[in-house]
Order: C-alpha cells, then sequence, then structure tokens
C-alpha cells in the first residue's frame, strides 16, 4: 500500500500504565507495528500513539486496535482514535463562557470517548459545575476547564464517571496542542 493511500491516526489509550499494568512505550511501538500500522510513534508515556493506517471508519479501527492489544497485552485497554483535523477541531471549541480578569489561568481537559455524547450527558454535567469548574461535551468529546488542578477540584473522578456513563480517557489540552503540532500540516 502507498503511504498517500494511508491516513494518519492518533490513538488515545485509557489507563495504559496504572496499577499493576504498565508498558513501556517500545512494547506498545512493537504490537502496533506487529499488527501492521505503519509510521508508529508514541507521544510521551500516557497512551498516545500516532500511527498511519488505510483510511477507515474510526469503530472499524478501535475495535481493531482493541483486539490486538488485548492480545499482545493481555488485558483489555480502552481505545479511541482521531484524525489531525478533529484534533484540530477539538483544540478550536471554546463551548465555555468567559473567565473574569481575576480568576486567574485555567487549566483545559478533554476526555475522548467512542460514541457521541447523548444529551442527557450535559445536562448531569451540568449539575456537577461549580465556580472552579465548568464541564461541556461536544461530539465525542467531554471538556472540563478548572481553575484549580484535577487532584484539587471538586468536580471527583467517581462523579464524573457516573455523569458520563461509558467509558473515556483524558488528556489535557496542552497534550492535544503539542500533538496537532507536531503531527499537523505544516
Amino acid at each position: 500500500m502507498t503511504a498517500s493511500a494511508l491516513q494518519r491516526y492518533v490513538v488515545f489509550l485509557g489507563a495504559i500504565n496504572v496499577a499493576n499494568r504498565r508498558v513501556t512505550m517500545p512494547e506498545l511501538r512493537r504490537i502496533f507495528e506487529g499488527s501492521g500500522y505503519a509510521e508508529v510513534e508514541t507521544f510521551i508515556a500516557s497512551g498516545n500513539v500516532i500511527l498511519s493506517a488505510p483510511a477507515s471508519d474510526d469503530r472499524m479501527l478501535e475495535d481493531a486496535i482493541a483486539v490486538q492489544l488485548e492480545a499482545g497485552l493481555g488485558y483489555p485497554v480502552f481505545a479511541t482514535v482521531r484524525t489531525i483535523p478533529e484534533l484540530q477541531a477539538v483544540q478550536a471549541f471554546d463551548g465555555f463562557p468567559p473567565l473574569d480578569a481575576d480568576a486567574g489561568t485555567a487549566t483545559h481537559y478533554v476526555s475522548f470517548a467512542r460514541d457521541p455524547w447523548p444529551a442527557t450527558t450535559a445536562d448531569a454535567l451540568k449539575a456537577l459545575e461549580t465556580p472552579t469548574d465548568a464541564l461541556a461535551v461536544h461530539g465525542r468529546e467531554f471538556y472540563w476547564r478548572s481553575l484549580k488542578t484535577l487532584s484539587t477540584s471538586p468536580v471527583k473522578d467517581h462523579l464524573l464517571a457516573k455523569a458520563l456513563g461509558a467509558p473515556n480517557t483524558n488528556r489535557n489540552m496542552n497534550t492535544v496542542r503539542r500533538i496537532v503540532a507536531k503531527y499537523g500540516p505544516a
């Protein structure tokens, strides 16, 4: 297959290096390369894999990657994919009200899911918002702007998991920006 027939994807893996599940980035690259993907790279050690594959339906590619990772690692791994143009749209999304001038610096997080969030998810998240935390869903992403760190925010993981109700994986928006800057069009 020629390089021009390949699509560049970013794979976001959930909980790849937590608890007793430790995977080195070279091991992760070997699994993806052994599965036939081209131009495989990892981006920081938090489960971000950039690869080229034949253009495909995202769901089919996600399913194939999940099967390949479970075979290679021995346990299931949540995987979702985005193209660089999709990540550019994620980066551009601004669904939050403006911050007051004295609010300080906000940190933005984005969580990637495999399917679009239902309308009921937005309502459940609104109930969790605080003066320091704004939450929004758009397409297959969940956005969180916080004036605190994740660990000090009053919005706790178990409450978010209940409101979201679907597997997802979280990244700091700075990571998304760095991926777009490195792998996006020149």
